[in-house]
């Protein structure tokens, strides 16, 4: 059975990202690794169907066979979806998310776009939480938490996009929003 994700923003980055991905022509320019588009294919079926075999309750919703290895593309694919078994849906969007913007393409740099917003609009709803948070909290004896409900607490982690002067910026409420990404140079 399919799981529901906790967050509808991180829902709709990954179909933005999976549409983008779908959608966009195969050509020299935009040409991914055999390897990526496996961890692409395994990270997307977790996302929508969930873990190859099934709940933990024993369910056999998903359970499906490991195929032969007379038939490798099948096989390879399998491996790659049973690889991501450790990861609840959540953690999985953000590893598909981080993975398509790790390519450097045009598709690539489209999803860092899209990682960019996300990130913006997170902080900023996790700033508004914590401030609503802190004046419930004034109110009330003891509790220091202000850190709201603790999804996506530390969203620059989770999406292993870093930006310049964090921890400055943060301070001052700002954030720039500029992946320290390093772009690879092709020779002439």
């Amino acid at each position: 059975m399919n799981e529901i994700p906790r967050n509808e923003e991180l829902q709709s980055l990954f179909d933005r990202v999976s549409i983008l991905i779908r959608d966009t022509p195969v050509t020299s320019e935009n040409s991914v690794s055999d390897e990526t588009k496996l961890r692409l294919y395994g990270l997307y079926k977790r996302v929508t169907i969930g873990k190859i075999h099934g709940d933990d309750d024993g369910g056999d919703v998903n359970d499906r066979q490991r195929p032969s290895i007379w038939n490798l593309v099948e096989r390879y694919k399998y491996d790659s979806w049973d690889s991501y078994s450790a990861l609840d849906q959540d953690e999985a969007i953000m590893e598909y998310v981080r993975v398509a913007a790790g390519e450097e393409n045009e598709v690539g740099r489209t999803c860092v776009t899209f990682l960019e917003e996300y990130t913006t609009r997170a902080r900023s709803q996790r700033r508004q939480q914590q401030r609503h948070d802190g004046e419930e909290n004034s109110t009330e004896v003891g509790n220091t938490n202000g850190h709201g409900n603790g999804d996506n607490d530390d969203v620059g982690n989770m999406l292993g996009v870093t930006t310049a002067n964090d921890s400055k910026n943060e301070a001052e409420g700002t954030v720039p929003m500029t992946p320290t990404m390093t772009p690879r140079i092709e020779p002439s």
